[in-house]
């Protein structure tokens, strides 16, 4: 019987399908760290699973023009993220919880710019601002906190409180 060895070291390893083609690979990315990715029929990426330079890890879904579409990963803090991207590689969606517990979702405009953000805090109390057109400024909020008071507040284009409104 031919003893098979326990350990193979190698820089990269390929699966190929019946016809030659690249399908997935195991190597190490552009800086030194692990990836696996995983093609298509046409040799497209499509899947990347990969350790970031500080040990944090991801996976990129790409469509079939190689632009990533939805990133799951874990931050430097172990927060877990969720990333959703538009045809053009813009974030549009983004959901986290993080190392507190604490959970929110985001909306981005097309422009790269906030539009709107829904926080619910780990203990109670939830938050949601939506922004002006520039994603600078948040221009209406509204607050839920721990001791239940609600409030309500419109700002104008400077920042400056227009209105409130709290309720106990």
């Amino acid at each position: 019987m031919i003893e098979q060895p326990k350990t193979i070291n190698a820089e990269a390893f390929n699966l190929v399908d019946g016809n030659g083609r690249v399908r997935a690979g195991f190597s190490l990315d552009p800086s030194g760290e692990p990836a696996i990715i995983l093609r298509d029929t046409e040799g497209k990426t499509r899947m990347i699973l990969r350790l970031s330079e500080s040990g944090q890890p991801s996976v990129t879904l790409q469509d079939s023009h190689k632009r990533p579409r939805l990133i799951l990963s874990i931050g430097e803090k172990d927060e877990p993220k969720v990333s959703l991207f538009d045809e053009n590689s813009n974030p549009r969606i983004g959901l986290i919880v993080d190392e507190e517990g604490s959970a929110a979702v985001e909306l981005w405009e097309e422009n790269n710019k906030a539009g709107l953000t829904l926080s619910m805090q780990k203990n109670g109390g939830g938050h949601m601002a939506i922004f002006d057109q520039e994603g600078d400024l948040p221009r209406i909020g509204f607050k839920v906190s721990q001791d239940r008071t609600a409030s309500a507040v419109l700002t104008d284009t400077e920042n400056q409180e227009v209105w409130s409104e709290t309720s106990g």
